[in-house]
């Protein structure tokens, strides 16, 4: 997960610490339970989560399908603040992968609140179409975006690019509109978008999808 498309703002970028944007959430995304619920996810799939934090989506998922075969992509710093959800993973049989992308394909992939913190809009790309390629044809991507209103802060302060905010926790952040989720999928190469909530406006306060590889 390491940055290889680097913003030229160096005082700005070298100063972020992108792993204080795990969130010691109690329960799992809201697509990963309606995926679930929507028969997405079967017992034989590879499952790959790419920036599990806490590991709230993979664990729910390990204990609703523990057949299923489990790789997850994280920073060490995280790995070090969860450690042991993360030794409970292991335990399990999970994957733990803190550089790069497993060789083999995935049927699923998960990415809840992830690609937001990843500056700048050229590195987030790299990241969604290096996840595109991971899956299987036909594989499915389940997602899941902080909207406009969703990223509050009276403390955040533009990022010197202009693409999003930096938190006083030193972290990315770059709110989505659901025009801007759907340009960003359709440029990284997926052949669908479904939202998995009925929004009745243009920025909600969260964004949930699936697209297809």
């Amino acid at each position: 997960m390491r940055n290889i498309i680097e913003c030229r703002h160096e005082d700005c970028r070298d100063s972020l610490k992108p792993w204080n944007a795990a969130t010691n959430f109690t329960s799992p995304a809201y697509s990963v339970t309606y995926a679930v619920n929507a028969n997405m996810i079967s017992p034989g799939h590879c499952i790959l989560e790419f920036g599990g934090g806490n590991l709230r989506n993979t664990l729910f998922l390990m204990s609703k399908m523990p057949t299923a075969e489990y790789h997850v992509v994280e920073k060490p710093e995280v790995v070090d603040r969860f450690r042991s959800s993360y030794k409970e993973f292991e335990r399990r049989g999970g994957h733990l992968i803190l550089e790069g992308l497993s060789q083999r394909p995935f049927e699923v992939i998960v990415c809840t609140y992830v690609l937001e913190t990843i500056c700048p809009s050229s590195q987030r790309t790299k990241v969604l179409l290096s996840l595109r390629k991971a899956l299987r044809s036909g594989g499915i991507f389940i997602a899941s975006f902080r909207g406009y209103p969703g990223v509050k802060g009276t403390k955040y302060e533009q990022c010197p690019a202009g693409e999003g905010y930096i938190t006083p926790r030193r972290t990315f952040i770059k709110p989505y509109s659901m025009t801007e989720v759907r340009e960003l999928i359709k440029a990284t190469g997926f052949t669908s978008l479904e939202a998995l909530q009925n929004y009745q406006v243009e920025s909600p306060q969260n964004i949930h999808i699936k697209a297809r590889a």
